[in-house]
């Protein structure tokens, strides 16, 4: 009996021992080709904790929500797209090929654009160097659209980013501190980043997702201090961050099976996105794009304008594009050539066809294309006193503001833009006089008659125009006449003033 239980403790032991000592080897870590689905949240995570830890420690995670699924992608850099640019900018004429090699082995797109001021930045690609001790991170390539057109920028990491030390072990400890700058513009626009990392391996256990419990992971805290900042037009606005990442690594899966990504605010952390291996669920797309360039101005010259869609849809495996102009297309992110200015209504419709029935969202913009030359756009300025309203973009409008509208036009089959300023005369002071004035005909042609019936009562007045330009003055006793022959075609105010009460009327001519 003594001998079974000193044999079941060595075994207890010995598995307790085996268990504590995962490992996470760079061979486990992705390779070039790998494809990993994940699922995704910013929202219902208040009530997890993340920063629990220690030594077999159990996480429970199994009730995290999933708001989008996608694919994390590890591709060659060599086709990413930036190598020739990472040549050229080291001066590397002869062997770009085995340099580039050298440099970076590993590349992933797994981030989202981003949009300061008028510039975009697409088509971010993280580039890594993998080695047998280490995962550093040496470049970020992106794509910036600059006035419709697309420049390829690169950064290149300064000093090493050392992500991952491996093997990784319970208790290990390193830090390294790195910076990279995107020039936009030369050195007037242009996004600046310092940084430095602390990892740290704080515990070892089981973990629950949605997707599975991973019997044997190691989990990693890694702290971020930031600072950020973005030049425009020489202008420095500057964003300090204390980033908290915690990822649980099993040795089975290429990337961590869950990533928690956090802001520390003082001494809380407020946990902002979880990324965690999933498998394949329906969830409702999520239609969305922007375009570039932001304001497309027509080309007299060649009678067009081209315009780039940039889809930032979410859940979506196929789309439809309308582009107001009976156009359509398919492509994921298509280019359009428009052969008119005026307001195009741009309808994306996002399909999940892993859903069945298939889901879909749909969303629609109005694209506004310009005419430098006038040639198909028309300004024009209304003022209307408070209370009254105008029909522009197909509503009763009472704000203040600038409306755009299109007109058919029978040149070249395009619309003409109207542009149109409303603003609101002044504030109206209620009063009693009006019941005593009669205005008319209205519209008005030849002539305008006003009768008051005061007649012992003098009463001024002045007739406003559209541009709020006073055009006719007088004095109002019995019944007065004022000759409109001159007047354009349009929408006059009638201003009426007695010991500082005013009362304002609309006409038509």
């Amino acid at each position: 009996m003594k001998k079974i239980f000193i044999l079941m403790l060595i075994i207890m032991l010995s598995a307790t021992v085996s268990f504590s000592q995962v490992v996470y080897q760079s061979s486990d870590f992705a390779t070039v080709g790998d494809s990993i689905h994940v699922s995704k949240s910013t929202t219902g995570l208040t009530g997890f904790d993340f920063e629990q830890t220690g030594a077999n420690h159990n996480w429970n995670y199994g009730g995290l929500p999933f708001f989008t699924q996608g694919d994390v992608k590890w591709i060659d850099p060599a086709t990413a797209g930036y190598k020739a640019t990472w040549c050229l900018t080291n001066l590397i004429i002869f062997g770009c090929n085995t340099q580039f090699a050298n440099f970076t082995n590993l590349a992933t797109n797994n981030l989202d654009s981003l949009i300061f001021g008028s510039f975009e930045v697409s088509n971010l690609v993280e580039h890594f160097k993998k080695e047998s001790n280490s995962l550093t991170y040496k470049m970020l390539g992106g794509t910036v659209k600059i006035g419709g057109i697309p420049i390829i920028k690169i950064a290149e990491i300064n000093d090493a980013d050392t992500v991952y030390n491996f093997p990784l072990q319970f208790n290990d400890i390193d830090s390294c501190s790195s910076n990279y700058t995107i020039k936009i513009s030369g050195d007037s626009t242009k996004y600046v980043s310092y940084y430095k990392r602390y990892n740290q391996v704080e515990g070892w256990g089981s973990l629950s997702t949605p997707y599975k419990t991973f019997s044997s992971v190691l989990k990693m805290k890694t702290t971020i201090a930031k600072i950020d900042t973005i030049y425009l037009a020489g202008n420095p606005l500057q964003y300090i961050d204390t980033l908290i990442e915690f990822k649980w690594f099993d040795p089975a899966y290429e990337i961590p099976v869950l990533e928690v990504k956090a802001n520390k605010i003082g001494q809380n952390i407020v946990t902002t996105g979880v990324t965690y291996i999933d498998s394949v669920r329906c969830v409702d797309p999520q239609a969305f794009f922007i375009y570039s360039p932001l304001v497309p101005y027509w080309d007299s010259i060649s009678g067009e304008v081209d315009i780039a869609f940039s889809n930032l849809s979410a859940n979506t495996d196929s789309v439809y594009w309308d582009f107001g102009d009976g156009s359509f297309s398919n492509d994921y992110n298509p280019s359009h050539t428009y052969n008119c200015p005026g307001t195009k209504i741009v309808k994306l419709i996002a399909v999940s066809k892993i859903c069945n029935p298939f889901r879909i969202d749909t969303t629609q913009i109005p694209v506004i294309i310009q005419d430098t030359t006038g040639y198909f756009i028309h300004n024009e300025n209304i003022v209307i006193v408070p209370g009254d309203s105008i029909f522009l973009e197909g509503a009763w409008q009472t704000d203040p503001g600038i409306y755009h509208d299109t007109l058919a036009s029978v040149v070249f089959g395009c619309d003409s833009i109207i542009n149109t300023t409303l603003s609101i005369l002044v504030s109206v002071i209620n009063s009693s006089f009006s019941k005593d004035i009669k205005i008319y005909p209205n519209p008005v042609y030849n002539e305008l008659i006003i009768e008051y019936k005061e007649n012992n009562n003098k009463l001024n007045f002045e007739i406003v125009n559209s541009l709020g330009q006073v055009i006719y003055k007088g004095s109002l006793v019995g019944r007065t006449v004022v000759q409109t022959n001159s007047f354009t075609s349009g929408i006059y105010i009638i201003k009426l003033e007695n010991d500082n009460t005013f009362e304002f009327m609309k006409i038509i001519k």
